[in-house]
């Protein structure tokens, strides 16, 4: 039995067909003697080679018998390649997505520190989109409308000719940000009732000691209350 010796240094990008190919030429064997060996048809290789069939762990198995390396190997260099196409096509959606920031009020959101703070180019903006899906919880600018599409249009609707609807929702959705971690026993709208009462005897008091009363009566009446400045 020939003892072949090989370092295996792929580049995890290029489909794992490419390091069969390689190996092939390396032993010497063509893809007709990979159809013996792996019990399979010439087009089952040439869609293992050219990166439309998966590894499978049987397939792995095999190569690891017939081209070497183990088996691992060989789901490692599949699952890596699986991600890289997965990397590509997550960054050419991003790149279609670009023009959705512009309804959004994005370099004051950066001077607040609550996406990156980077230069505005074509090289930069779908990482800034990425943010900004990351900060309203949601997966696409589809979905993105589908949870704030309605409230959008009940802005417009009730502010004609402004064209801040975008920074308006952005704004509340850092107010949601901010409460996310705060407790509060459940609503009472008795109590709630009577602090509003009590709050408004306290907007004459400067703000040091209205805006702490404010949010604990608030609280006590099971209403989360924050400040959050405007962007």
């Amino acid at each position: 039995m020939t003892n072949y010796n090989y370092t295996f240094d792929p580049d995890w990008g290029s489909p794992p067909g490419e390091t069969i190919a390689d190996l092939l030429e390396e032993k010497d064997l063509t893809e007709a003697d990979l159809v013996k060996d792996l019990d399979c048809t010439i087009e089952d290789i040439s869609e293992l080679i050219n990166g439309k069939a998966a590894i499978t762990k049987d397939t792995a198995a095999k190569l690891s018998r017939v081209l070497g390396s183990t088996e691992g190997f060989w789901l490692e260099r599949e699952a890596q390649y699986r991600a890289a196409l997965a990397k590509i096509a997550e960054a050419e959606r991003l790149e279609s997505w670009v023009d959705w920031l512009d309804e959004f009020p994005v370099k004051e959101l950066q001077k607040a520190g609550q996406i990156s703070d980077c230069r505005l180019d074509s090289r930069n903006k779908p990482r800034v989109v990425q943010e900004l899906l990351q900060l309203f919880g949601v997966a696409s600018p589809d979905q993105w409308r589908a949870c704030y599409g309605n409230l959008a249009v009940s802005f417009r609707r009730s502010r004609t000719g402004q064209d801040n609807t975008g920074a308006i929702i952005t704004w509340i959705r850092l107010g949601e940000i901010k409460v996310e971690n705060l407790n509060c026993p459940q609503f009472n709208r008795a109590k709630f009732e009577e602090a509003v009462q009590e709050i408004r005897t306290l907007t004459v008091l400067p703000p040091e000691y209205f805006l702490p009363r404010l949010q604990q009566l608030c609280c006590q009446a099971g209403v989360l209350w924050v400040l959050v400045e405007k962007i």
